[in-house]
């Protein structure tokens, strides 16, 4: 059996098992919901429906298989029935062909104050990957925008093509990787991973917005777009920029990279906070086992680890001062200064580690010989 089917009923069983992510895709959807999926403000909307296509092609939910949205809910508009998007079945939707294979939500925003641009994310997935790539059939995504500050596409890759089966550059095309979304086929089916779209807009300005996901040229092999993150930037831009992968929560590193998109405080570049029990530099080590904290063989920072003793001022010492308080001063412990404080209850006098140790060995062989005189 080759290696592709094999694992296509392989991660077909972990899935109905619940062991690679659920094969519920959720619910249908009505316009309203699918814009709140966004993450778009009530306040905000003037008005959203369908242009194309019926509430049985668009879906909100957490997950598709294996595939989460960047700020769950997301929203998904699908070229068949979305009730059957995890089943690989391809439908052809009513008027035969092309026609009816396509679905546009359509909105009207009004934008808040202090918003120059917006941002949202996508994931454009086809059962026409890899067959059908720089043929006539090349489904796509688009995204066209009318307002004063702009009217015109914005979901563009680097070359201001469209997002299609042939221009798309599709990250996801392993059964595993797409496991449960229903373009896990066999040998069809790929995804671009979630990429962004930034674009203009003027404060306190109408914003009109279609989504829009297509076939081409049949009314088989279905495609989907998933959609999530809407949200308003104050940064301008002039036209749209094309399209890149997600950066959630803008700290410069994309999705693939950051292991955590939802907090700008971690990223590949952030410093190991070494005892709060998040791997911050996306190194795969936390806290005292990563080598900034004093871990693998590191003789620098912090040795807060189960494993190790405390070292709270990161002399690589631990617990190497006799006063409670000294060990939070590198400058105020035995290895650095060679001063310790004796805790004398008629002096309380600083003096020479080294010398004081030395003091007290002879104080105590004095007092041995007293005890065995009197004995």
């Amino acid at each position: 059996m080759p290696y592709r089917v094999h694992a296509y009923w392989m991660a077909s069983l972990a899935v109905g098992f619940g062991l690679l992510g659920p094969a519920n895709p959720g619910r249908a959807a009505t316009a309203d919901e699918i814009v709140e999926a966004l993450g778009i403000q009530a306040d905000e909307i003037l008005s959203a429906g369908l242009s194309e296509g019926t509430e049985e092609m668009t879906g909100v939910g957490d997950t598709l298989g294996v595939l989460q949205g960047t700020e769950p809910p997301m929203a998904v508009l699908y070229t068949g029935e979305y009730g059957d998007i995890h089943s690989c079945q391809d439908q052809d939707m009513e008027p035969s062909g092309e026609e009816g294979d396509r679905v546009t939500v359509a909105v009207e925003l009004q934008v808040p104050p202090g918003a120059h641009s917006y941002a949202f994310d996508f994931f454009f997935l086809s059962r026409e990957y890899p067959d059908y790539v720089g043929s006539q059939f090349t489904d796509h995504f688009g995204t066209w925008q009318e307002a004063d500050v702009y009217t015109g596409p914005v979901a563009y890759d680097e070359n201001w093509d469209e997002i299609g089966v042939s221009t798309a550059v599709f990250t996801h095309t392993d059964v595993l990787s797409l496991s449960g979304s229903g373009f896990d086929c066999d040998y069809r089916g790929g995804g671009t991973g979630w990429l962004t779209v930034h674009a203009p807009c003027e404060p306190l300005a109408s914003l009109s917005l279609e989504w829009t996901v297509a076939e081409v040229g049949d009314g088989i092999y279905d495609s989907a777009v998933l959609l999530d993150h809407f949200h308003w930037r104050e940064e301008e831009v002039g036209t749209p920029v094309p399209v890149r992968p997600s950066d959630g929560d803008e700290d410069g590193w994309y999705v693939l990279d950051d292991c955590d998109d939802g907090d700008p405080a971690v990223n590949p570049d952030a410093l190991e906070v070494c005892d709060n029990g998040i791997d911050d530099d996306c190194d795969g080590d936390v806290d005292g086992d990563d080598a900034d904290c004093g871990g693998d063989d590191d003789t620098t920072g912090d040795d807060d680890d189960s494993g190790q003793p405390p070292d709270d001022d990161d002399d690589d010492v631990g617990d190497d001062d006799t006063e409670p308080g000294d060990d939070d001063d590198a400058a105020d412990d035995d290895d650095e200064d060679r001063v310790v404080l004796l805790d004398t209850d008629d002096c309380g006098c600083r003096v020479d580690g080294n010398r004081g140790r030395a003091v007290a060995a002879v104080l105590s062989l004095i007092l041995l010989g007293f005890a065995r005189r009197r004995a």
